[in-house]
Formats: structure tokens, C-alpha cells, sequence
């Protein structure tokens, strides 16, 4: 998704030619006798042109410029802002101030502003807003925008109060001046003129103090992001009396209809297994049997048949799901039982993996146990957990509960509650029977703990700490035992774009907050309170390799827990200084592990006396995995929450245990989970008795825990010194710029043997034949993928509308291989992911893969090859997920991929148009064509990336020849780390095409560090063309821009803060970024189309030393006075 506003910078004037004050009015006149408030009109003067910035004055205490250039309001004040104007605008141009609004619920919608404001209104997502119209100057347009940002907060009673920010980030459009070019008037550093002025103050009481937010949708992901909205603003009140709108529930997007859930199967044969899709248009449903891929469907109806007999007996989880773009699916699974006598006995297995059989039970023997007795029968092994109680659904529809936090009542257990996120708006109080007692729109925070008997104003509380995703704050609140809700008693501004959150307090009493990010890392906050007041100090950071959310602390055992999705559980000490090193106690299958899938969420620690179970969110096969409390934390089962009267749960974020005796319902606590898909209606938690989970995954009575097999001391006083905590050679640490291309060799297509070859043949082929020669190949892909094994040649002809999805793994020296039986004899089209390699080391060579609704190959595996295909009109042509590693994708030609997954207007949600699109790391892309990665798009009139690297870390993009795409190559998200691209070409004709485009820390898509631009030839002719743009930020560790000759007819290049450059030739209308003597500015006088340059070229022997041995084209590169450019001549 390329953000085009932000490819753009601001444009200031730098003559004066007249001077005419332009002074917009933003007020709040008071409350008419019906209760709604009125803004004051728009005063501007009818001759206007460029906007000077220094000239800026907000009034009065009540505003102020942050350092991210937003100009910011306090909450109950008014804002007057004074624009001055500079030279006189051209006769006939108009002049008018646009103002967006977007409400939580709803789309953003803009309104404009003139001289007057209109009687009329405009209904948002269930809220009326006073529209306003443009000054009536005929002519030339010339718009002014002013972005605001509107954040509403429930109540239990009407009427409902909206926060409209009067003053956000201001932007000037003139299509006199500069076209569509943003114009932003404030920025760093700004002095702003302050004076006083009548305050006025919305009189309405709301429970907590008010939070302002900026409405980012997160990610998780991914793509869907609006980096154009303002970063942590307040606003004035204004009232608007309307009830709160209810969200229309969800759809049921996918469900399985047969079999039904608990059937049990006794004879030898197929089982049906059918799924339903509310809306099918062009989706491709796969099938998992016990979490392994079995079959795919790509179009109504979805049916697969599974052959079972006597060694299928046990439990199964029947599991159907579809890909809803990068990194989103949408799953549902089913229980079933087969059980075939065999010999006159039937085997069952109930909630494990087949290698949790041989799993080491938890040592009950070393720990006298417990003499309690629970209320009611403990359930056997075997028995089906299923959930007890769930809480109602979160306010908010999508994605949006996060993780809870559980309050116990000391003094009347059966009155706790569970204190549970909604990360699009506010956290959510609960009793245990799931009925809801109070909401706070807080915010959107995403995670929250709870530790009790903090001191806090000559009292002790139970705290609440949540991360709260706009401000990037940590807040915190105290649990009222009368009402069971919470007052908001202060926050801690942390450093990070926060997402994850535990709390641990040590043995001493001292109390700790651990957030973190996307990008890996993870703050230790130490918290104090002096009276009623709370304060934080950051004591450490610790740097992972990549995304984490998930952690606990385990506070009488010293230990932190973090969960890094994509790779494994880490335990950490929780104090500083300890001397210990970090150790991962689980690796994902990907890793290496054997029981959790990626990603790995929630972390939560069961207690029992002196020890206990770690339990972690095992999300992409919806299962939780039991480790034992103690050191060295072994594995000790899986389990799962299945549907019984209440629906299961599945693809769950966070989760939360306690062992407290919560009364005879639950008399040793309760294990809580966020449920990702419930039914048709919002999201929730379901709420399950720790006692179904230790007699049926456990096995073993529940009050009876093992001891710890290895002490621990922590030490008892929290390091006041701020200090990086650096894993050593056991822990990951944080990426660096890589300066080489990725080390891991995965396999050639010239160096393979092929050992055994099968052959599949649409037209004439058969899946009863033997498949071992062209005369009896076989005829569909699944089949054949369903054979494959290490060392394997599939040779394919004919076409398919059918996905060919590969589990199966080669090995390093027989790999898997994928061909035609002749150049062009085969093409996969048609389905939504066309070619999809789960296992590792296979080739996939020769084959037209076109038309593919989402992408037309998916790597989710490692050291896999894609070489030699024609890859065409795909929204994706090539998508790398996180798991798929050390891919290979070269000699391709990957053209006119140039549809779009998500076009709508409105809103910064437009999505697709994907040449390569790289999440997972240390990827290859090399030698290949790219061109036509570009579509329209509402939100930025032209979308589309060549390559688009989002989260990965170690791509080397080099020697490719890249031909009118919207974008040659954008970097976004925080981890983003070490890309390099180095010798290529790339040329456009299009309007508005971009080569590079790459973000700072100042933008929630970023920091994006140490990306490697070099010896690349760029040649753009569109008239709003622009060459690389580094913005947000951009900084020495943010980019190296060397040896490079870049030509763009509007602008050679932007970047707002000074980076690592010398060597480049730039030509261009404008060169917006630091200067530097080691570059040239003048014409490149190319000599032909393909950016070869002439002798007399300014970049002929102009580039620096920097170690490359051939060029474009293959010709050796001169150890000093290179060629600057991808092309030595």
C-alpha cells in the first residue's frame, strides 16, 4: 500500500510580493438552548496564494506544535489560528478550507469550510456533523485542508460526546502552484505566538478522563494501516445529542456444514467435509486434518473427501480457512471421532499433537499435594474442554478483543471480574458470569495486567496497567472493590509504538511494566507512586529480532516471558542486572519446535503453590501449549477449547489464568482466551474452569502441582540505571544493515539431479495411473502435491484452475521440483493463490501463473526457488509471508500484476497491484523483469509497488530491469531492517511514478533502518514523477544513497533529515534534501533506452569504491572511479 499524500513535502514561498492576512476562526460560540454546540464561521480573505510558515499564532494556552509538525489542542479549550499569506494569487483562483472528520465506527468524510456555516448536516457512522460550504470565489479551485480528527466516547447514558480537534495537521492544496502538493504549515520547531483568550468548557461528566486519539487501525499487519492520520491529538467538546449507534453484527463468512461437531465415524471410508462461504466470488478454501494441509477448493461447493480406516482413530480437528489478504485468515474447525474397531478395541486421543504422547507428564510426586478437595468430579483425560461461560461481545466489530486481565474479590471471590481490551476503543469490566458491568472508551489499548496491593494515596489498590495504541501511552487505574470499576489515575509516556504489556512486581514489593512493539523490542518501566500520583522511570530495553506481543512475569520466580511470534518463547530475568543470559525455552515449527505455530500470542502463568504451568496462544492452529512453571520449563501438553453450548475458540490473541478459588463455580481458578471468531456477533473472551483443562490436557488433579526443579533467587531491588539489555549468542539481537546479500544457500535449478519424476497432464491424464510417465501421468495438482517427497520432479502439462499447494519438504541436496514437460506447456490460473509452498527447499520453475485472485505464489517455507516463470495479472505476482525465509525469486518475468484486493473510496485503505511483496526475510530478487504494478486506486489515484517490502529484514534486490510501476520499491513497518537494492534499472513513463520510497520514526510505518540504495539507474518521465523520498524522519541510520543516477521530471529526490549519500548524479525539476559535495546535479545523457550513458556523461567515473564486482549487464566493475549508475558502459 503506498501512502501518496506522503510521498509528497512541504512548499514554502520564498518571495513576498503584497501581504494579505488570511485569519480562520475555529471557536466554540457556547451551547444553543437544544444542547448542540456551534462552531463560528470561517473568516479568509478573497485573494490568497502561498502560505508562509513561520507565521503561525494559535491562541490562547491552548494549542501547540508537537515535534511530529501536528498542531495540537488541549481538551475544554478554544483555538483560534491565525494564517498569514504571501503574495497575491493569480485572478479567477478559489479559495476554501476542507476539513476530513472520521469517526471510530465509520469512514472518514470531509466537510468543507467557507464563510458561513450551512444548516444542513451529514449522518457518520451514526453522528451528525455540521457541514459547511465553500467561499463562493468563481475561478480556478485552490483548496486549503485542514485534517481533524474526531474521537467519540460511551456512555451509559445519553447524550453521546464526540471530541472534534480543532486544530490537527494543516496541509494547503493550490492547483495554481504546486498541483495536489501538501503544504504543511507547521512544523518542527515552529515558534508559535501565545496569548490569552476565554476558555470554554463542555460541562458534561464522564467517568474517566478524557483520551484523544488518533484512530490508526493497527496490524497487525499489515497493510491496512492509515498513516495519514495525526499522531495523538486533543480537541474541544462538542455536544451532539443522539444515542449511540448499535454495530451492525459481522457476517458468518465461513462455517463447516458437514459433519456436524462431535460426530462419530465407525466404518472405513470418506468422510464429506463441506464448508459454506457467505460471499464465495473468488475465494479458494483450504482443508486441514489435525492442523495438516489435506486439499483446497477453489469455487463453491467446497468439498473434500477425507479416507479414513482403522489407523485414523482418535479425535480430529477438522479445520477449513481462506486468506483474506497478507497475513488474514479466516478459519473455522470442527471435532470429529473416528472410531473403526479393530480387534475388537478402539483407540481414542483427545487434544494433542501425535508427538504429545511421548511428552514428559508434569512431576506431581516431587510436591506433597494439595488436600483440598474442588467441587464436583475433576474430568478425565479425554474429556473435551469446552468453555463454561463467555463474556458479551466487545463494543466494536473486526478485529478488536485483545487480551484480559482477571480481578480477583478477596473478600467475596465469586464477585471478580475479568477486565478485557477492545483495542478499537476501550476496555470492557465483566463478572464471571460474562455479563458486562461498565465500559471505558479509553482508547484503543491492546493489552492489560494486573497486580494488587500497590500503594497508591495512602491506600493499597489492585492497578491496572493497559497499553494504549494513539498516545503510546501506559495507563493505569485502580479497581474500585464497591462498584468493580475502574478510575484512571495516571500514565507514563513510553518511547515505543506500544502494543504488548505485563506487569511484575518483585519480592521486594517494587512494581514493573514491560511493553512492547512490532519491532521487536521491549521496555521495562519501573513504577513508582509519591501520594495519589504515578510515575514511571525506564530501567532497560531489550531487542528481539522481531515482532512480540505476548509476556508475562512470573513475580515470585524472577523470570519475564516474551513471546516473539514468528520464532519462539524467550525467558528472561525479570530484574536487571542479574548476570543471566536470555534462553528460548520453545521454538515455533518453523524454528524448529514441534508444538507451536506461528504466531505465537498470549502468555499465562497457572500458580500452584511453589509451581505451576506456563501457557502460550499457539494462534495459527488454535491451541494452547502447557509448558511446567519450573526452570527449564518443559513441555507438558496441548489443548484446545472447542465448541460444546458455547462456540469454541480459535485464532486467540490474549489470554489470562488464575488459580484463585472463585468460588464452588470454580474453585481452582480459571483460564480465560480471546475468541476470534464468534459466531456472527463481535469478538469476546471465553471463560473456561482450569479444572476441565488439568483433568482432560493435564491429566492429573488439578491442586496437586509440581515443585520448581531449579531455584531461583532474583534479586530484590530494580536497577534505577537505564540500560540495553543485548541477548547474547542464545537470544536474537537487534538486525543491523546487512552489507552482503543473504548467506543461506538455497538450491539451483542447474545444479539438481532429478531422482524421481512424476508427470501430470490436465487433458489425458489420471489420477488411478502410476504418474511416472507422460503416457500415464496423473490429472490433478492436488493429487500429485499429495505424493511428492524429497528429491522429486513434478513435470506439468496442461492448465489448471486448480491450486497446486505443496506441504511436502526437499532437503538442501534433493530438493522438490516443479516444471513444465516443455517451455510453455503449463499454466496455473484462476484460483486465489495459484502456487502456495508451505514446505522447504522447492523449486518452481517454467510455468505461466496468471490471473489469481490473490497472489500467484505464497511462500510460507524455507530456502525455496522461484526461477524462470512468467507470473501475470495477479493482484500479488509473488507473496513472501513472514515464515517463508531465504526465498530465491529470480530470472522472472513478473508483469502487469495490476489488480487491486481492496479499492474503495474513502478512508487510506486501497491495497494491491503487489509485484513482490516481501514480509518474510533474507530473500533474493534478482535478474528478473518487472513492470505494470500499477492500478487505480480511489484513496491515491495510482497504486502499486514493484517490490514492497514490509517487515522483512535482509532482502537483496539487485540486476532487475523494472518498467512502469506506480512504485519501483517501498519499505514500511517498524523491524524493517537491512534491504538492499544495488544494479537496477527502472524506468517509467506513468505520471506519477516513484523509484524508492522509505520512513523514519516518525510515522507509525516506521523506523525503517539501514536500507542500501546503490549503483541503481533510474529514469523517470511523468510529470509528477519523483525519485526517492525518505520522510517521517529520515536519517543516516534510516538510508545510504550511493553511486546512483537518478532522473525524475518533477522531483530527483525528498528526504526531511540528512542521510548517508556521495557518488549520485541527480536530474529533476526539484532536489528536495540535504546537499552534499559528493554528489552531482546535472543531466545524465543517457545514451539509450536501456540507461547506458555516454563517455562525457557527469557520472562517468564519478561513483565511489564500494566493493561490487559486476554490473547490470554482467561487465566487471572497476575497483576505483566506477561508473555512478547500474551500468559500467
Amino acid at each position: 500500500m503506498s501512502i501518496r499524500t506522503h510521498l509528497t513535502t512541504p512548499h514554502v514561498a520564498t518571495k513576498s510580493v503584497g501581504f494579505l492576512a488570511i485569519v480562520m476562526f475555529i471557536a466554540i460560540l457556547g451551547l444553543r438552548g437544544d444542547g448542540v454546540s456551534v462552531l463560528s464561521a470561517v473568516e479568509i480573505s478573497d485573494s490568497v496564494a502561498a502560505i508562509v510558515v513561520d507565521d503561525v499564532t494559535v491562541h490562547p494556552q491552548a494549542g501547540w506544535v508537537d515535534d511530529d509538525g501536528a498542531l495540537r489542542s488541549r481538551k475544554d479549550r478554544t483555538t483560534v489560528i491565525t494564517f498569514t499569506q504571501h503574495e497575491p494569487h493569480t485572478p479567477g483562483t478559489e479559495f476554501f478550507l476542507r476539513m476530513r472528520a472520521r469517526h471510530r465506527n465509520g469512514p472518514s468524510a470531509l466537510y468543507q469550510v467557507g464563510p458561513e456555516w450551512s444548516p444542513d448536516t451529514l449522518t457518520l457512522a451514526g453522528l451528525d456533523f455540521y457541514e459547511v460550504t465553500p467561499i463562493g470565489i468563481p475561478g480556478e479551485r485552490k483548496d486549503v485542508w485542514l485534517e481533524i480528527d474526531v474521537t467519540d466516547w460511551m456512555r451509559d447514558t445519553e447524550p453521546l460526546s464526540v471530541l472534534i480537534g480543532s486544530a490537527a495537521n494543516v496541509w494547503f492544496y493550490s492547483t495554481e502552484t504546486i498541483g495536489s502538493e501538501p503544504v504543511i504549515i507547521a512544523r518542527n520547531g515552529t515558534p508559535l505566538e501565545q496569548s490569552s483568550l476565554a476558555a470554554e468548557t463542555d460541562s458534561g461528566e464522564t467517568p474517566l478522563p478524557t483520551r484523544q486519539t488518533n484512530n490508526d487501525d493497527d496490524d497487525d499487519d499489515d497493510d491496512d494501516d492509515d498513516e495519514e492520520a495525526q499522531d495523538r491529538r486533543s480537541g474541544t467538546p462538542v455536544t451532539i445529542v443522539r444515542p449511540p449507534t448499535t454495530l451492525a453484527a459481522s457476517p458468518d463468512r465461513l462455517r463447516i456444514v458437514s459433519p456436524a461437531e462431535g460426530a462419530t465415524f465407525t466404518e472405513t471410508g470418506t468422510i464429506s467435509i463441506e464448508a459454506e462461504l457467505a460471499d464465495p466470488d473468488q475465494v479458494q478454501v483450504d482443508f486441514y486434518v489435525d492442523g495438516n494441509f489435506v486439499g483446497a477448493e477453489e469455487s463453491a461447493p467446497y468439498v473434500f473427501n477425507w479416507t479414513i480406516d482403522a489407523a485414523s482413530n482418535g479425535e480430529h480437528i477438522i479445520r477449513a480457512e481462506f486468506e483474506d489478504g497478507p497475513e488474514r485468515v479466516v478459519s473455522t474447525t470442527r471435532t470429529i471421532m473416528v472410531d473403526i474397531p479393530t480387534d475388537g478395541a478402539t483407540t481414542t486421543t483427545v487434544n494433542s499433537t501425535p508427538s504429545d504422547s511421548t511428552s514428559t507428564p508434569p512431576d506431581s510426586t516431587s510436591t506433597p499435594p494439595d488436600t483440598s478437595t474442588p467441587s464436583g468430579p475433576v474430568p478425565s483425560a479425554g474429556t473435551p474442554i469446552v468453555a463454561n461461560a463467555e463474556t458479551a461481545p466487545v463494543k466494536h466489530g473486526g478485529d478488536a478483543a485483545d487480551d484480559p486481565a482477571i480481578w480477583v474479590d478477596r473478600a467475596n471471590p465469586e464477585r471478580s471480574t475479568i477486565i478485557g481490551t477492545d483495542k478499537l476503543g476501550g476496555i470492557g469490566v465483566y463478572d464471571l458470569a460474562g455479563r458486562e458491568l461498565h465500559f471505558y472508551a479509553v482508547g484503543r489499548v491492546n493489552n492489560i495486567d494486573l497486580r494488587d496491593d500497590f500503594p497508591l494515596g495512602g491506600k493499597n489498590v489492585s492497578l491496572v496497567a493497559g497499553s494504549e495504541r494513539d498516545s503510546d501511552d501506559i495507563l493505569f487505574f485502580s479497581v474500585d472493590p464497591a462498584t468493580r470499576g475502574l478510575t484512571e489515575v495516571g500514565s507514563v509516556q513510553s518511547g515505543l509504538g506500544v502494543a504488548g504489556l505485563c506487569m511484575y512486581r518483585n519480592n521486594a514489593g517494587e512494581y514493573s511494566v514491560f511493553v512492547s512493539d512490532s519491532s521487536g523490542s521491549v521496555e521495562h518501566w519501573a513504577i513508582d507512586s509519591s501520594g495519589s500520583t504515578i510515575s514511571g522511570r525506564k530501567v532497560r530495553t531489550i531487542r528481539l529480532g522481531s515482532t512480540t506481543e505476548g509476556c508475562v512475569a512470573d513475580d515470585e520466580n524472577g523470570w519475564l516471558y516474551i513471546s516473539e511470534e514468528d520464532r519462539g518463547i524467550w525467558r528472561y530475568p525479570a530484574e536487571v542486572g542479574t548476570g543471566t543470559d536470555p534462553v528460548m525455552i520453545a521454538a515455533t515449527t518453523s524454528n524448529g519446535g514441534s508444538h507451536l505455530r506461528a504466531d505465537i500470542e498470549g502468555l499465562a502463568i497457572w500458580k500452584g503453590g511453589s509451581g505451576g504451568y506456563l501457557v502460550a496462544s499457539s494462534q495459527a492452529n488454535n491451541t494452547f501449549v502447557v509448558y511446567s512453571r519450573d526452570v527449564p520449563n518443559k513441555y507438558v501438553a496441548t489443548f484446545e477449547v472447542q465448541a460444546g453450548t458455547i462456540d469454541g475458540v480459535d485464532y486467540t490473541d490474549g489470554i489470562e489464568i488464575t488459580s484463585a478459588n472463585l468460588g464452588s463455580a470454580y474453585p481452582n481458578g480459571i483460564f480465560v482466551a480471546q475468541d476470534n471468531t464468534n459466531g456472527s456477533a463481535n469478538q469476546n473472551f471465553k471463560i473456561v474452569d482450569w479444572n476441565r483443562i488439568a483433568g482432560s490436557a493435564l491429566g492429573f488433579k488439578p491442586t496437586s502441582s509440581p515443585a520448581p526443579t531449579t531455584p531461583t533467587t532474583p534479586p530484590t531491588t530494580v536497577n534505577t540505571t537505564v540500560a540495553t539489555t543485548a541477548p547474547t549468542t542464545t537470544a536474537p539481537t537487534s538486525t543491523t544493515a546487512s552489507t552482503s546479500a543473504p548467506t543461506s544457500t538455497p538450491p539451483t535449478s542447474q545444479s539438481q539431479t532429478r531422482t524421481d519424476a512424476f508427470y501430470v497432464d490436465s487433458e489425458t491424464g489420471s489420477d488411478s495411473n502410476t504418474g511416472t510417465s507422460e503416457g500415464t501421468a496423473w490429472k490433478t495438482l492436488t493429487h500429485a502435491a499429495n505424493q511428492l517427497g524429497a528429491g522429486d520432479t513434478l513435470l506439468l502439462k496442461g492448465s489448471w484452475r486448480e491450486p497446486l499447494d505443496i506441504s511436502a519438504s526437499g532437503t538442501s541436496a534433493a530438493p522438490i521440483v516443479i516444471d513444465a514437460v516443455s517451455p510453455g506447456s503449463a499454466t496455473l490460473r484462476g484460483t486465489s493463490t495459484c502456487i502456495r509452498l508451505r514446505g522447504d527447499y522447492i523449486i518452481v520453475q517454467g510455468l505461466t501463473v496468471r490471473d489469481c485472485t490473490w497472489s500467484g505464489f505464497t511462500v510460507e517455507g524455507d530456502n525455496n526457488l522461484i526461477d524462470s516463470n512468467l507470473i501475470t495479472a495477479n493482484v500479488t505476482g509473488i507473496y513472501v509471508k513472514s515464515a517463508g525465509t531465504n526465498t530465491r525469486i529470480l530470472n522472472n518475468e513478473i508483469v502487469d500484476n495490476n489488480v487491486m484486493s481492496v479499492n474503495d473510496p474513502g478512508g487510506r485503505g486501497d491495497s494491491g497491484a503487489f509485484g513482490v511483496l516481501l514480509h518474510g526475510s533474507n530473500t533474493e530478487v534478482a535478474y528478473n523483469i518487472i513492470s505494470g504494478s500499477d492500478a487505480f486506486s480511489f484513496d491515491y489515484g495510482r497504486d502499486g509497488a514493484a517490490v514492497e517490502i514490509f517487515g522483512a529484514v535482509n532482502s537483496h534486490i539487485h540486476h532487475n530491469r523494472a518498467h512502469n510501476n506506480d512504485t519501483f520499491a517501498e519499505l514500511g513497518e517498524p523491524g524493517t531492517s537491512g534491504n538492499r537494492f544495488d544494479h537496477n534499472v527502472v524506468t517509467s513513463t506513468l505520471e506519477t511514478s516513484v523509484f524508492l520510497v522509505t520512513r523514519g520514526a516518525d510515522t507509525n510505518r516506521g523506523p525503517v533502518t539501514g536500507t542500501i540504495v546503490e549503483h541503481n539507474s533510474v529514469l523517470l518521465t511523468g510529470s509528477k514523477s519523483q525519485g526517492f523520498v525518505c520522510h517521517a524522519g529520515c536519517s543516516k541510520s534510516i538510508l545510504t544513497l550511493r553511486n546512483n543516477i537518478i532522473e525524475a521530471q518533477f522531483k530527483a529526490g525528498y528526504a526531511d533529515g540528512p542521510f548517508i549519500t556521495g557518488g549520485n548524479v541527480f536530474h529533476g525539476g526539484q532536489n528536495q534534501f540535504p546537499a552534499s559535495d559528493s554528489d552531482r546535479t546535472g543531466a545524465p545523457l543517457w545514451l539509450n533506452a536501456d540507461l547506458e550513458i555516454e563517455a562525457n556523461s557527469p557520472a562517468t567515473g564519478f561513483g565511489l569504491p564500494l566493493g561490487y564486482e559486476a554490473d547490470y549487464n554482467g561487465s566487471p566493475i572497476p575497483a576505483q572511479h566506477p561508473n555512478s549508475g547500474a551500468l559500467q558502459n
